[in-house]
């Protein structure tokens, strides 16, 4: 495995964990999800970009009305256009800024389940994007996600994963009641000099 696909599975690993941790948090031990749709999403916060992870799950009861609101032919499967359409659709409904500047989501791949599973309620939608912050000076940052498509019918769950880097240090994290908004406050210090030996 390349050193970029044993980053993606580590990530994953972290953002499936964080996932798992956060549902047993939020929903109570007896509760399934069956009239409404979970869009769990955990930030990364990197020194140069911000990666998401987004889980979709819809309960049994939504979940035709989802795969009709992929399937937008109705002949009973779903083409990659017409998931990757979805995706993106799902990805436009998100509001990404650092320090009240907005930034630009940039799509990196997804995988859809067997449309039996997601009838069944235990299929979930996994997107990954990711957007970049440019060039951040040292000090003291707010970075915002806000998701913009409210429903009724819909669970938000947001969530930040431990940064990567040691330069990066969260203070807090605040949501709105309905966890439709997460504010992250964090610190970027300067890296640590490489000093060099010199040769003897």
């Amino acid at each position: 495995m390349s050193a970029c696909g044993k980053k993606d599975a580590s990530f994953s690993l972290r953002a499936l964990l964080a996932l798992c941790s956060l549902l047993c948090l939020t929903l109570p031990s007896q509760a399934h999800l069956l009239d409404q749709l979970l869009q769990g999403t955990l930030v990364s916060v990197g020194t140069d970009v911000v990666t998401l992870e987004i889980k979709l799950i819809p309960g049994i009861d939504v979940a035709v009305t989802v795969i009709s609101g992929i399937d937008s032919n109705r002949d009973g499967t779903i083409s990659k256009v017409e998931s990757l359409v979805f995706v993106r659709s799902v990805l436009r409904a998100m509001e990404l800024s650092l320090d009240g500047r907005n930034l630009e989501i940039e799509y990196l791949g997804h995988v859809l389940p067997p449309l039996a599973e997601l009838r069944a309620g235990i299929g979930a939608v996994r997107i990954k994007a990711r957007a970049g912050l440019g060039n951040v000076a040292n000090g003291e940052h707010r970075f915002i996600c806000r998701n913009l498509q409210l429903s009724p019918v819909r669970i938000y769950l947001l969530n930040a994963l431990v940064p990567e880097t040691p330069r990066i240090t969260i203070h807090s994290q605040k949501r709105d009641e309905l966890q439709t908004t997460l504010q992250l406050d964090y610190t970027l210090r300067a890296a640590e000099p490489v000093i060099l030996n010199e040769p003897e």
